[in-house]
């Protein structure tokens, strides 16, 4: 629980930013959206409940800590959509849920996703299995998947657990399937991370790099 609030806390303004973005650019008020564990997508569900045009969103997903939070401060959500929980093994560190019924939907227009770090040839990674197996059934089950991953997630290293190669997402994208990352624009590292930037457009993923 303790790691799920340190991870709340840090680089905030950038989730804010995203989570802003992706709900107001990104989300029509009729979509059907997966909304997967970790904390940038919990300040993208915060954001959800602010927006005026998010009316009859079928909502699917699997953050606990996004649900115990609109739950508690913002109920309208449940009246004014269908929100359905997926079941799996609870990861209590992340507040989430590891369910594999992703892959039991099919073609969900939209799936969001977050990562712990993110390059062109390991693609999204994270430090556990568990977390893997919920984000890689959302880019199963969707048509379209938003990464959401801050600029310190293509600054650092690597994580362990590998979610969706590169040259994979490269074959989803030849196929038909969209991908959109959505990323802030760092103070520090500017070239390395525009270098980055291109290798994922190069892949055919669409960027957004947004001001902080």
């Amino acid at each position: 629980m303790e790691y799920f609030n340190e991870r709340l806390s840090t680089t905030r303004l950038e989730k804010q930013i995203i989570a802003k973005y992706v709900v107001s650019k990104l989300l029509q008020g009729s979509d059907e959206v997966v909304l997967g564990g970790g904390t940038t997508v919990w300040y993208i569900g915060k954001a959800i409940t602010s927006a005026k045009h998010i009316k009859n969103m079928r909502i699917f997903t699997c953050n606990l800590a996004l649900i115990c939070d609109w739950l508690k401060s913002s109920p309208q959500v449940f009246e004014e959509n269908t929100v359905a929980v997926l079941g799996g093994l609870v990861v209590g560190n992340r507040k989430s849920i590891a369910s594999k019924t992703f892959r039991n939907l099919n073609k969900i227009e939209r799936g969001i996703i977050g990562c712990s770090a993110i390059n062109s040839k390991k693609g999204p990674t994270v430090i556990e299995t568990d977390s893997s197996v919920q984000s890689l059934g959302i880019i199963e089950a969707c048509k379209e998947v938003i990464i959401a991953a801050d600029h310190t997630k293509l600054q650092g290293a690597q994580m362990p657990v590998t979610i969706r190669q590169g040259k994979t997402i490269q074959a989803d994208i030849d196929k038909g399937k969209k991908y959109i990352l959505v990323t802030t624009k760092p103070k520090t590292g500017k070239k390395e991370f525009e270098s980055r930037v291109e290798e994922f457009k190069s892949l055919g993923i669409e960027v957004k790099v947004l001001n902080r």
